[in-house]
């Protein structure tokens, strides 16, 4: 069977890991190409044209919650070309897949997948021809008659039973060395309850992880097949087992692959210590992020991480003693946040010393707890699906807002965080000229933060 496996046009540079999981956990008796605009030059336009030329048989789409409107409307133009079915999956689905069937999808996808589906999409295209087989795959959405259909998620217990994500089937050859490393996953899944946060009802609550071993086999096998200097670790819980971290740092060092590499998804601070840190710099790390959200205790403490700001202070000072570069994601918008509480997280910056900063703006997800907080303290001005956590264009914009922090503030806020702390690519677009850099730049400071101007500007007079 003939399979295309699609990522429309977002915000990401990276190719999708998802997409390549599938693909490496199908059965070679397939023909499988992926598409995934993001990385690729190919317009939208191509790809129809290229359908409508090699008529594959099945289609699925992986999809954000941002990107709705967009795959729906591509698969539309898909449909009026080619008889193929249409399948989708990704986070939105997993997270929303009877809001979206029954009210998005208006008949233009046949089929949907939850959850981990490697797996579910196997056995889906072994079985495609048979309606009776597939029915009882776990995680599959289907119409029987009238009726959506929607079998119960799938729970990978043992992920090294996966196969490992095949790049070689991306239709341009991956630049792995341009996107920062090589994207290696080596866990799934998080038990903590951060109040914003739809980790875990996308990939579960329960904490499941490859074997040092088994992860260490994959990074042989890219260097073997993509020639690969770096890796990026992409896992929203690396370090949650810390002896387990550590094993992996040890066989990396003693297999001496000499790869750089890095955790830009973020480590939690309480779950790192000295041992580790010197482990994970001498196998060859050389940048972490740290999810901190807010310096402000009161407003650090609601949303629930589990974690105390003297936790950020302590693993921030054991990761550069350790000589690793250290980066921090920041929120704008969170429950009982003021202009009081953004120089108090600008103060903490300054006070952790760490690399980059970057802020994202509060988009609340289905069945959190702040999607709750938002429906009884505050009003939603548009949809969750059209929210952008942070964004080079300059076109962030909150969902929300409340009667003490409206949506005016809370871009004003955003912009004065990123420019208080060099993150101007989020602000505006920088001009090549570096005399217009520092005009705009100024302009936008007078606009947002003119207390910082002045200091600049005196610092510039007298020092």
């Amino acid at each position: 069977m003939k399979i295309f496996l699609i990522e429309i046009k977002g915000n990401s540079n990276f190719a999708h890991n998802g997409l390549a999981y599938l693909i490496g956990n199908l059965s070679a008796v397939h023909e499988i190409k992926i598409f995934d605009l993001n990385v690729s030059d190919m317009t939208e336009s191509e790809l129809l044209e290229k359908i409508k030329k090699e008529k594959p048989n099945l289609i699925g789409f992986s999809m954000k919650s941002f990107n709705l409107n967009r795959t729906i409307e591509f698969a539309k133009k898909i449909k009026q070309i080619s008889d193929a079915k249409l399948a989708i999956g990704g986070p939105h689905i997993t997270l929303c897949a009877k809001d979206f069937f029954l009210k998005d999808n208006k008949g233009v996808f046949d089929f949907g997948f939850q959850g981990e589906a490697e797996l579910s999409f196997a056995g889906f295209c072994d079985f495609f021809t048979d309606s009776e087989k597939y029915k009882n795959i776990k995680g599959l959405i289907y119409k029987d008659g009238n009726v959506w259909v929607f079998n119960p998620k799938p729970v990978l217990e043992n992920l090294d039973e996966l196969k490992f994500p095949d790049f070689a089937c991306f239709y341009e050859k991956i630049d792995f060395e341009k996107q920062g490393g090589y994207p290696l996953l080596t866990s799934r899944g998080c038990p903590y309850q951060c109040i914003y946060c739809s980790v875990s009802k996308v990939s579960g609550k329960k904490w499941r992880a490859r074997t040092a071993e088994n992860v260490i086999f994959e990074l042989k096998q890219a260097i073997l097949s993509f020639g690969i200097k770096e890796f990026k670790i992409i896992d929203d819980n690396f370090t949650f087992d810390i002896d387990r971290a550590k094993k992996f740092c040890e066989i990396l060092i003693k297999e001496n692959l000499n790869l750089k590499w890095s955790c830009p998804n973020g480590l939690r601070a309480d779950r790192i210590d000295s041992e580790l840190a010197e482990l994970m710099q001498k196998s060859g790390c050389r940048a972490v992020s740290l999810g901190i959200e807010s310096g402000d205790e009161k407003v650090f403490n609601f949303i629930n991480k589990g974690e105390k700001l003297e936790d950020i202070k302590k693993a921030a000072k054991i990761l550069k003693k350790a000589d690793i570069e250290v980066s921090g994601f920041f929120i704008i918008g969170l429950p009982f946040e003021t202009k009081k509480s953004i120089k108090k997280s600008l103060k903490f910056i300054e006070n952790l010393g760490i690399n980059h900063i970057k802020w994202n703006m509060l988009v609340p997800y289905p069945e959190t707890f702040l999607w709750n907080w938002v429906l009884k303290n505050g009003r939603f001005l548009k949809s969750f699906t059209e929210g952008q956590h942070f964004s080079k264009m300059n076109s962030v914009r909150p969902v929300f807002e409340t009667s003490d922090y409206t949506a005016k503030e809370r871009i004003a806020f955003y912009k004065t965080a990123n420019l208080s702390t060099g993150a101007y690519v989020y602000v505006f677009k920088i001009p090549k000229n570096k005399f217009l850099f520092y005009l705009k730049y100024t302009v936008f400071l007078l606009r947002y933060n003119p207390i910082l101007l002045f200091k600049k500007a005196a610092k510039k007079i007298f020092f």
